[in-house]
């Protein structure tokens, strides 16, 4: 019986504590922190070797660090990628509505509704 009411917490844990991975060649080192920190992430952890730099970053930023990736050189060219979307291509994305969004957003004015890129 306690191996059961076990379970459910251990499950929680993972959960809580799943991280994902940025990976990048040692060239990329700053690279990797600018993009972190542009999409306003605080936790991340690195390591720095002569072969890859390994950021570990919690999961629940998986969809919005793939969306930034989508945008930056593929890992057979030297670039920095997700290790389950080494090619970059934004496998797992779900924001490009709110990127979109975010990009074309529109700001309230006295007379109506403007567009904040014009």
């Amino acid at each position: 019986m306690k191996i059961i009411s076990i379970l459910p917490y251990s499950l929680f844990l993972c959960n809580v504590f799943s991280k994902i991975e940025l990976v990048g060649p040692p060239n990329k080192y700053f690279e990797m922190l600018a993009a972190i920190f542009d999409l306003g992430i605080m936790d991340g952890e690195c390591t720095v070797s002569p072969l890859k730099n390994i950021c570990k970053i919690d999961d629940t930023y998986l969809s919005k660090l793939s969306c930034y990736v989508q945008k930056t050189t593929e890992s057979t060219k030297g670039g920095f990628y997700i290790p389950s979307d080494p090619n970059n291509t934004g496998l797992y994305c779900k924001q490009a509505d709110e990127i979109y969004n975010a990009a074309n957003k529109s700001v309230p004015v006295p007379n109506g509704v403007k567009n904040s890129n014009s």
